[in-house]
């Protein structure tokens, strides 16, 4: 703390100043000992008001006595009866780092030294992987079959593959997105569409859902149920509602066989 001059060597005029410089700093102490006083004024209302809430309980207050919450439990394995950590004999599975990132993000310094400002070129780097998933967006994918003529009169034209038979339509691997969701996922058509929409930004319609669902159990070719075996049996497609296992691979390598 710095010591104060002695008064009997200082002139008036520099004892007035003293006095002026003292009793500023006694006008700021007596200010922030009043915001003090308030903040611990407002801290005890604020106390106060917690205690009460929390001695509030079903037989005091109009709280229902789900309010008070679970009971908490303790458990009964005895500390150190189990290891902690992995199964034994489980190798787990972790990331690891790719040797062939599809992206890389450089982030330099500033090109010159902030202590001195001698400019230099960045040396060695240290790197960070993210794993994420590529954003889903519709391909579209145009068929043109084209005509040529003859000059004989003979017209020839190209023809399209079997699966593609309306001007606009969804592809095999959209179709087999919308079986697996509902028939395995067992999500409803209406959230599938919704899911669709929020993922790459089509919406398909309920009724569209519907087709696509139908499109999914028949054969290559076929144009009706009745015309053959479906292509997702009950036990692959639709394994979580008929208790089969692995039924989303198989649905989505049946799907697109279309």
């Amino acid at each position: 703390m710095e010591r104060l001059a002695k008064l009997s060597g200082l002139s008036h005029a520099q004892k007035d100043h003293l006095i002026h410089s003292l009793w500023s700093i006694i006008g700021e102490l007596r200010q922030e000992v009043s915001g003090l006083r308030e903040q611990a004024h407002r801290l005890e209302i604020e106390k106060t008001s917690l205690q009460a809430q929390a001695a509030k309980h079903s037989s005091n207050s109009s709280k229902p006595p789900a309010s008070k919450g679970l009971r908490k439990t303790r458990s009964l394995r005895k500390q150190g009866e189990r290891p902690v950590g992995g199964v034994p004999g489980h190798k787990g599975s972790t990331l690891e780092r790719s040797a062939t990132p599809e992206h890389i993000v450089e982030h330099l310094p500033l090109p010159q030294c902030e202590a001195c400002g001698t400019r230099f070129e960045p040396g060695e780097y240290q790197a960070r992987q993210v794993f994420d998933l590529p954003q889903p967006v519709l391909e579209v994918t145009e068929h043109r079959a084209w005509q040529a003529r003859c000059g004989c009169g003979q017209l020839q034209q190209g023809v399209f593959p079997d699966e593609v038979k309306a001007p606009v339509q969804y592809g095999a691997r959209f179709k087999a997105a919308v079986v697996y969701l509902t028939e395995y996922q067992m999500l409803p058509a209406k959230r599938t569409g919704e899911l669709l929409e929020a993922l790459c930004g089509t919406h398909p319609s309920t009724g569209t859902v519907m087709n696509l669902i139908e499109q999914g159990r028949l054969p290559p070719g076929s144009s009706s149920p009745s015309s053959g075996r479906s292509l997702v049996a009950p036990a692959s497609c639709r394994g979580g509602r008929d208790g089969g296992s692995g039924g989303g691979t198989t649905a989505l390598a049946a799907c697109t066989r279309q």
